[in-house]
């Protein structure tokens, strides 16, 4: 129980300073950061092909330098993470400032992109999330065995 508490106490906290820094920032960034966060990993071209953009590359960069909760993977590749509370932090906002229909597509291309760069369990819990069974029963079914085989 303490445990618990202290987690979603420190969740709390953590939501209340993510709050008060996306809130500092232009409209543009605040609206790039909650839609890629339905992205499980930062790929630069992940991102613009999946928020149908460009220019993901320098925006990933400027928010490493910036120390804005985004951290390097493979800065040379372009590979990125959130904090995994300030993703969190992100996909509720997302959830709450998006049109359902427009954030299941969000979702669906996320998937797409995933499943084309061959990320098939990430693109099996997209589709999921994207409230796709069908997609998602077609990764299981093709790929299921090589998914149990690796963890996934």
């Amino acid at each position: 129980e303490a445990l618990e508490r202290s987690t979603s106490t420190g969740r709390g906290w953590f939501a209340y300073f993510a709050e008060e820094v996306l809130g500092s920032l232009d409209p543009a960034t605040q609206d790039f950061l909650r839609r890629s966060s339905v992205l499980p990993r930062l790929d630069a071209g992940l991102c613009d092909r999946v928020l149908s953009t460009r220019g993901s590359a320098e925006k990933l960069q400027v928010l490493c330098a910036r120390n804005l909760f985004t951290f390097p993977l493979d800065s040379d590749a372009g590979l990125y993470r959130y904090h995994h509370l300030f993703r969190e932090f992100l996909l509720d906002q997302l959830e709450r400032r998006t049109d359902p229909g427009e954030l299941r597509a969000l979702r669906i291309r996320c998937a797409n992109a995933l499943a084309d760069a061959g990320a098939w369990a990430e693109a099996a819990m997209a589709y999921a999330e994207g409230g796709d069974p069908q997609a998602t029963l077609e990764v299981v079914e093709r790929l299921g065995e090589r998914l149990l085989a690796t963890g996934h």
